[in-house]
Order: C-alpha cells, then structure tokens, then sequence
C-alpha cells in the first residue's frame, strides 16, 4: 500500500467500480441490485442447491438467538449472527454478485444450527420424531443433490481430476505453441501449468480488459490495463506466439478482441478438450502447404534413441499433385544422421481437403554411434511431378526464406561441461543470454604469435527478431584491434533467431594475431552486433537477485525485474592476456 498507493486505491476501490459500468455498458441487469441480487441467490444457492436450503431452515429453527437461553449460549449465537451477518454484506457488496461468494455462509449456518441443537435444544435428540425427522432431511438432501455425487468414482482416478487435467492441457498448450512461447489468453493459469510465458498485464484474466475499456491510456499504462480497442498496437512489438480462448465459460464477449486478432493475423484455430488454441503457422511451401506447429522433438536423447516429430500441416490451397515430405536430423557440420521421406502419412496430399489440418508422423531413429552435440530437424517438400524441392518461406521472422526449414533443435548426449572460469557476476546482453563463463588457452602468450582458443558458454533467455554476429576481439594496451574472430553462433548453425531457453551451449572460437605481437597486457573482449546495421546488442553486469527474476520474467512473464540499472556498455571485457614477460 506504501509502495504505491496509487494502485492500491485503484485495485481497491476504482476497478471495482470500472467492472460495474463495464457490466452496465454490455446490458446486464442480474445480480447488479439488492433485491436481484437477493433474488438470484435464493435461486441458485437455495433452489437450485436445495441441500444449503435445509442448512438454512435448521439454523432458523435452531440457532437463532434466544433471551430464553443463559447469557454465555446466548452470547456466541449473537457473535456467530454477526459473524453471518458480516459474511452476507461481503457476498451482497460486490457488483455483480455470483453464486459462490455466498458459499462461505453455509458452513457457518450449519455450525449454528449444531450449537444451538447442543445448547439451546439438548432433549430434541432424545425424542423419536426429531430423530426421524434428521434422518429423512438427510435422505431428503442426499436425494435433491445426487447429481453432485456422479462424479465420486474419480476419486480414485487422478486423470480425472480438474487440477490434473489443466495441468494436462496447460502442457499440450505449451508443446503446440512451441519453445518459449509466449502465449495470449484472459486464462492465464493454463500456460503457466506448461512453463510457457504469459502477458503479465492480462494475469488478472478479462477484468484488465473491462477497466481498460473505461480508463485513458495514459492513466492505464501505470496500472497495466489493456483497451481492447488498441490490442493491435498494444501487441505490435510482441505478438503472441499462440492464442488461447474457450478456457471459461461464459467469457466469450471478453475474448472477442483476441479471436479478432487472431483472425486478422491468419492464425489456424486447433481445438483441444475445451479451448480453441490459435497458432500463427510456422512455415509455408509455395503458398500450398503451411506448417502449423511440430510436437514430438525432445529437448536431449541420447545416442541410439528414437525421435518422431509430428508436423501439424494444413492445406491453404487445393493440390492436384502428391508432394514428398522429407524429415531429416543434421548436426553442426551439416551431416545428416538420420531422415524420412515419402508421402505425408497417412494419405497423399492430392486427397488433402482444404483447410484441412494433417498430422503427420515420422519416426527417427538416432544412430548408436551418433556424436555428442546440438542437433535440428529440418523439414523439406519435393514435387516429383516438377522435379523440384519447393520454396519455402519461414513466417513471422524479417528474413523468411529458408530452405530447408528448420523446425526444432535437441541435444544428443550431456551438456557440454562447465566453464573452467566462471564469470561472476555474469554479463547480460539485453533480453538474449547470459555469459555463464568461458575456457581460454593459452592463459597467456609467450611469443606473441600463438592461436588463442576461447570457448564461451551461453545460457539463452530467448530468441531475438533478427540475427547476430557473435564476436571475440584482442585489443592491445594502446586500444587497437590486433586480433579477433565474427561468426554466427554455432558457425550459423543456432542463429540468435531461434535460440531457446531449454539449449544451452558452448561455442568455440580461435583467434590468430596478423603479426606477432610486442609483450604487453592485451584486452579479449566478446559482444554481438547486427551483420546489416553494425548496431551491436548492450550488456550489463547482472547480480544473482537480478539473474533469478529476470529468468523467471523472461521465461513466464517477459518482464524486466525492478531494480537499479545497471551500467550498460557494447561490449564485455572478458580477461585479459599476457604476452611476453612481464
């Protein structure tokens, strides 16, 4: 409240009060009044739930207080009244007020009407009706609530229990939108089940979207609202990765802004139990065949192990020919370990209706001899009519042609091992990695004309929009340049575009002075920058309080820590070497 009373009185008070015109403004007119309110409850907390309804009549009947009784037994039905009284003005305040804000009642009720059967009505037990008659409300309430009791079998099923399955499906989400996704839904619970990221600003599900309907941009912006009306531009800098809508019922007018969105933006609706997940479509094969998503890729194996990817396909236009598809494995030197090929599974695409979404199977068998390191699926389709791999065009990324495509990555084996010299605190460069430490030989230079190797292990927090250079420069004592190795990470095999929180790794590089080189103290400092502008990303130095909540923001909620901003320069001063005696 101290930190910012602001939000606070917003959150307490004004959003309140912004939900209740919003429930205005769409022409709802239940449970918006005292009497309505009233009304409805008594309709589905006691009608339509007649068990609560003979709670309430055994507390009237025998836990209301009564001057009769001595003053301490009178004195805790009194407070136990209030304490019902308070519940019912709190359930009663809210606008509109639904069913289970008054459940908290009943079991106070019935805790009353005990009480007062022990104190106030001790001889009812003992008399032959009143003990007929408990028993007959009992059968009588088990009776008008038997449809609750349908369900008991799955007590002893956990794949049936409700936590279990969001968990599920949270999970399936997760896999269908891809490595780091982030998603966008007013569910924001079911994403978060799978690991994936969310916009944090839509964490309080539709009400950020009602109150931003009603309230400026400028004063939303502080309180992280979003108006429907400026979704587009709100999403300009950051769109989703995928879409989730349908997770609650009875929210379809609040998820219309993103079903419109997704719409506009081509992407392909997969339905799912209950959700409809909305997915932007990863690749396209000469206008005729676009890739949906690829589930199925393991993040490590081991060597021998068996993969099988499965490519979501749909047909955007009709296909008079049967096209090959190929799936293959390729490591870093571009060999291929091991592939598939051949008609979509299942059937030929010739028989694909339109839009017709086509998941295809294929199984990879990984050799036992395969070596250790950082693999990728890669997918191609071939016409053997036109005798010709098609073009492809890899969607959502400034560059998109590629061929072939490369769908995911996975380790074969363990990770590589930890760095000889561990950087502390390590270096952050904006929102794409961590330089966790590096391996240098030589430490030091004798002759001034050795190769220097450097291995630098990254720990990525995601993928950037556009590629980058890695660099590693030798700067003599005097600031000149004397000696450096650029390259894509991985020599282009892992491009800055597709790097994945689940994938860290080492990349080695040598540097060879031109000339040999006078004894001194030499700079080797490492940074990347962009091939076409030269614009090079900033780093900063990054405390252990910052690297866990900006792991945990980047991973789930893409959001930067509060904290002091730390000193941000182009490049980082890794070590520094010796030449010659000293």
């Amino acid at each position: 409240m101290w930190d910012d009373p602001v939000a606070f009185l917003f959150g307490n008070f004004e959003y309140a009060r912004l939900n209740t015109r919003y429930r205005e403004a769409i022409g709802y007119d239940q449970r918006m009044t005292i009497p309505t309110k009233l009304a409805a409850f008594g309709w589905n907390n006691l009608i339509l739930e007649p068990g609560n309804l003979l709670i309430v009549v055994a507390y009237v009947g025998l836990g209301l207080p009564c001057r009769r009784l001595s003053p301490p037994v009178r004195a805790w039905q009194v407070l136990l009244a209030g304490v019902l009284l308070a519940l019912a003005v709190g359930a009663l305040a809210p606008t509109p007020a639904w069913p289970q804000y008054y459940y908290v009642l009943f079991p106070f009720l019935g805790l009353g009407a005990l009480y007062g059967l022990r104190h106030a009505h001790p001889t009812l037990l003992d008399r032959r009706w009143f003990q007929w008659t408990g028993v007959a409300a009992l059968l009588l309430g088990l009776a008008l609530t038997g449809r609750e009791y349908q369900h008991l079998s799955n007590l002893v099923q956990p794949n049936q229990w409700t936590p279990i399955q969001f968990h599920t499906t949270g999970q399936q989400v997760a896999a269908l939108a891809g490595p780091d996704a982030r998603i966008l839904t007013l569910a924001s619970a079911l994403p978060l089940e799978g690991g994936a990221m969310i916009y944090p600003e839509l964490a309080t599900g539709p009400f950020a979207l009602r109150a931003g309907s009603f309230i400026s941009e400028t004063a939303g912006q502080p309180l992280h609202l979003v108006d429907p009306a400026r979704l587009e531009s709100w999403l300009a800098d950051q769109p989703p990765h995928a879409i989730v809508t349908g997770s609650y019922r009875g929210h379809a007018i609040d998820e219309e802004p993103l079903v419109a969105y997704a719409q506009q933006h081509g992407y392909t609706p997969l339905s799912l139990e209950d959700e409809t997940l909305w997915l932007p479509g990863r690749a396209q094969w000469d206008d005729a065949i676009r890739l949906v998503t690829v589930t199925g890729v393991p993040k490590q194996v081991m060597a021998g192990a068996t993969i099988t990817p499965v490519l979501l396909l749909e047909n955007i236009a009709r296909l008079d020919e049967n096209l090959n598809v190929t799936v293959r494995a390729v490591g870093q030197q571009g060999k291929t370990v091991v592939q598939s090929e051949g008609w979509p599974w299942g059937r030929p695409t010739s028989t694909w209706q339109l839009h017709e979404i086509w998941y295809d199977g294929h199984t990879l068998h990984l050799p036992a001899d395969t070596q250790p390191g950082l693999y990728r699926i890669e997918v191609e389709f071939y016409s053997a009519a036109q005798e010709q791999i098609l073009p492809v065009t890899a969607l959502g990324t400034p560059a998109p042609q590629e061929t072939p495509y490369v769908a995911d990555y996975f380790l074969v084996g363990e990770r590589p091992p930890p760095p000889g010299q561990v950087l502390e605190p390590p270096p952050q460069f904006e929102n794409l990695a961590i330089l966790a430490g590096f391996d240098l030989a030589p430490p030091a230079l004798a002759q001034g004309d050795e190769t220097i190797h450097v291995r630098l292990h990254w720990r990525p927090l995601g993928s950037l929009a556009r590629n980058y250079t890695t660099f590693v420069h030798l700067v003599s004592p005097a600031g000149e340049l004397v000696a450096q190795h650029d390259k894509q990470p991985l020599d282009g095999f892992y491009p800055t575009t597709r790097w994945q929180t689940t994938q860290p790794f080492a990349d080695d590089f040598e540097l060879t002075p031109a000339t040999t080189l006078p004894p001194g103290t030499y700079s080797l400092y490492v940074g990347f920058y962009e091939l076409d502008s030269g614009a090079r990303l900033s780093v900063f130095p990054t405390t252990e309080r910052r690297r866990l909540l900006t792991t945990v923001g980047e991973r789930l909620f893409q959001a930067d820590a509060e904290q002091p901003s730390p000193t941000r320069s182009d490049a980082w001063l890794l070590t520094s070497i010796t030449v010659g005696s000293q």
